[in-house]
């Protein structure tokens, strides 16, 4: 895999089964270190990963969205990571669905 880390990055790092909102805390000597939003921090050989493992997070998922359909990042961990930004924001309503009128 192509070294598309840079420290500061924001991606979705897949464990267990689960997307986890997570920070590239650094990327030296062929070592990337993903701290992840739940206070867990994993290392991996740079050589070791791959697109199924870590996916760069689309800014929409950064900052949160008021209607879930426009969620470019659309799995679970994106939806649930979104209802996390909105409830910290006291924002607890969201759109699911968009009607046309």
């Amino acid at each position: 895999m192509d070294n598309f880390f840079t420290e500061g990055d924001r991606v979705w790092l897949r464990e267990d089964e689960q997307y986890l909102p997570s920070t590239v805390s650094s990327c030296s000597g062929g070592v990337v270190a993903f701290a992840t939003d739940y206070g867990q921090v994993y290392t991996y050989k740079q050589n070791a990963l791959s697109r199924q493992k870590v996916q760069p997070m689309h800014h929409s998922s950064i900052r949160g969205v008021e209607d879930m359909s426009a969620l470019e990042d659309l799995h679970d961990g994106a939806i649930m990571h979104n209802l996390f930004l909105r409830y910290q924001q006291r924002h607890i309503y969201v759109s699911s669905i968009h009607f046309a009128s």
